[in-house]
């Protein structure tokens, strides 16, 4: 084999290498623990956000002033209050808008 011919086959060998070294990090970071803790303080967050949603509406804070809607039996209290909240700004809907008028709905913004 001449010169050329021996370093094209290390050129090759070290990209085999780069590639092979780059699928095992990958699998290894797919196979990582993290994953299981990310889920579980997804659901510990779900969890602690169920329970300020009870403890508000036991506690009386957010109370709805009409009825559930036939659409969402189901529906907390607080949840009624925004979307009672929201009904209230009489908003026209968002399809029926063009374009630019979105941005100047009278909707109060946060500041």
């Amino acid at each position: 084999m001449n010169q050329k011919q021996t370093l094209k086959l290390q050129t090759s060998f070290v990209r085999y290498r780069i590639l092979l070294l780059s699928i095992g990090l990958f699998v290894a970071g797919c196979n990582s623990p993290q994953k299981e803790t990310t889920a579980n303080a997804a659901s510990t967050t779900a969890d602690s956000v169920a329970n300020a949603t009870d403890s508000l509406a036991s506690t009386g804070a957010l109370t709805p002033k009409g009825p559930k809607p036939t659409w969402a039996p189901e529906i907390t209290a607080p949840m009624q209050v925004v979307l009672e909240k929201l009904a209230s700004y009489k908003a026209p809907p968002l399809p029926t808008l063009s374009a630019p008028q979105p941005g100047s709905s009278r909707v109060p913004r946060r500041r």
